[in-house]
């Protein structure tokens, strides 16, 4: 029920913004491309079934960084740790439809979720509502985390910045909004994709133009970020990367898996991977 006091309270404070500012890192072209097909996000044959594949694998390592963190802390029961989201509070932010939410949510954590796409906001809210569990702990609310530091500063327990930083206009400013909205020793995961010539090969000739798995035009290879250069960033908002782990697409059984180690995990990173970084103290 937190989530949803704090959400109240930052709905009256804010305003959709679909403009590119100092002050946001919105990409207007992005914006509308993803309203488009928003009527899509819970289709899971549709063009975002891959995040649904994948959103079990992204779920799974939240919650056991989010364990291994907890029981680091000297005063956290028995009970807090095999519970490792009960009652935190988690900002999804670019949270879409709400896949990512959801899940999070019926973990037992506290959810906002925020998009700068009012539509999108507006799915995730409708397709909230079956849900009693998501309905009690999640609300949505259309912002930007650039808009919602301003006022927001240390809230959190854990943000998720997950397949959004290589849409974002301006990636030092949207990283240290994120870094911004943490408390301290607060966990920040973000998931995107290496700029390689496999990525390219993997998410858009073939995802894209050959097997059509997702929408022509959804991903730009120059937005793309490496390892390298996210954990540089995110050093530099008071953040340390404490793993870097590849998500790992098998076609054989139609599920992403986690390459967290071995020739696996470098064959992975060479595509799509996952960050947990901690705030320092």
């Amino acid at each position: 029920m937190r989530s949803i006091t704090l959400a109240r309270t930052i709905s009256r404070a804010y305003t959709s913004s679909t403009t590119a500012s100092p002050s946001n890192t919105i990409r207007p072209d992005e914006i509308n491309r993803f309203s488009n097909e928003a009527q899509h996000w819970w289709n899971p044959y549709g063009p975002y079934r891959l995040l649904h594949k994948m959103n079990p694998v992204r779920t799974s390592y939240i919650r056991d960084w989010t364990r291994k963190n907890t029981m680091n802390d000297a005063s956290s029961s028995y009970n807090h740790i095999h519970q490792a989201l009960h009652s935190k509070s988690i900002l999804d932010v670019g949270c879409g439809g709400g896949l990512l939410s959801e899940g999070l949510a019926r973990l037992g954590a506290n959810v906002t979720g925020i998009d700068a796409d009012p539509v999108g906001v507006r799915v995730a809210e409708m397709h909230g509502r079956e849900d009693p569990l998501v309905r009690a702990n999640v609300k949505y609310i259309n912002t930007t985390a650039e808009q919602l530091a301003e006022t927001h500063a240390s809230t959190f327990d854990v943000v998720c910045a997950l397949e959004i930083i290589e849409h974002v206009s301006d990636r030092h400013l949207f990283l240290q909004s994120c870094a911004q909205l943490l408390k301290p020793n607060g966990l920040l995961f973000v998931s995107t994709i290496n700029r390689t010539p496999i990525s390219y090969f993997l998410t858009i000739l073939m995802a894209e133009q050959v097997l059509k798995l997702v929408s022509a035009g959804t991903h730009t290879h120059e937005q793309y970020v490496t390892p390298q250069e996210l954990e540089s960033e995110i050093s530099r908002v008071s953040c340390r990367v404490v793993d870097v782990s590849g998500l790992l697409f098998d076609p054989l059984g139609q599920e992403w898996r986690l390459a967290d180690s071995g020739v696996v995990r470098e064959i992975a990173l060479q595509a799509n991977y996952i960050t947990c970084a901690i705030k320092n103290e």
